[in-house]
């Protein structure tokens, strides 16, 4: 319905090369670094709900604004289907903020954790954070699907789960798939703000991304 060829500045291909490798270094210095357990004397909670969007995601945010205002009431939408590339928490305040739920894919080995069910511990707020998740090893539980086609068995698991740097909890679907033969196995982790989605709708919704890219592939002179 609407498309915009965008040319990154060198300023901003510099600002996203020099913020990576302060992230990798940061990471570097903290595995370094050794103390004791909790949290380091002196932190401070970060407001996750106060985000600066970088200038790739102001300029999608202003192309969605620009179709809604064309389209206006005529098509209803609900959720906004993303690359991969945009599995993170300012991608998902971008669309929250127009309105929309986001279906997007996030990194195979994500730091995620099941919310902690356990019992108040009596003082200071509630923990949020409960086990970290095993992909090696998910919990039988949130098996939804599982099926066995060319001797390959597809396992589909669902969970609402919580990460660090998103500021609200995410519906999960984990699809997993092991050759019977060789027993390697691989998955993808599907994510969306929309807690109420069912995890088939989910996967439909996001294979949407591969047509529109052979749309845009075909469109091309």
């Amino acid at each position: 319905m609407m498309a915009e060829q965008m040319v990154r500045p060198e300023a901003e291909k510099h600002s996203c090369t020099r913020k990576k490798a302060s992230q990798k270094a940061a990471k570097g210095e903290k595995k370094t670094k050794k103390g004791g357990p909790g949290r380091p004397k002196g932190s401070k909670n970060k407001n996750k709900t106060a985000v600066t969007l970088p200038p790739e995601l102001l300029r999608i945010h202003t192309m969605i604004q620009t179709l809604l205002y064309m389209i206006g009431a005529l098509i209803p939408l609900r959720h906004m289907v993303l690359d991969g590339h945009f599995g993170n928490h300012p991608a998902l305040y971008m669309v929250r903020s127009c309105g929309f739920h986001v279906i997007s894919k996030l990194r195979h080995d994500a730091a995620l954790s099941f919310p902690y069910e356990g019992p108040y511990a009596g003082r200071g707020p509630r923990r949020k954070y409960g086990k970290k998740i095993d992909y090696a090893n998910i919990p039988r539980r949130y098996l939804k699907q599982s099926r066995v086609e060319d001797n390959i068995q597809t396992d589909i698991y669902q969970a609402q789960m919580v990460r660090t740097e998103f500021a609200e909890p995410l519906h999960i679907v984990i699809i997993v798939k092991t050759n019977l033969t060789t027993h390697k196995r691989a998955h993808v982790v599907l994510f969306s703000s929309d807690l109420d989605l069912g995890d088939a709708q989910l996967i439909d919704d996001d294979s949407l991304r591969f047509q529109i890219e052979f749309n845009v592939r075909d469109a091309k002179p």
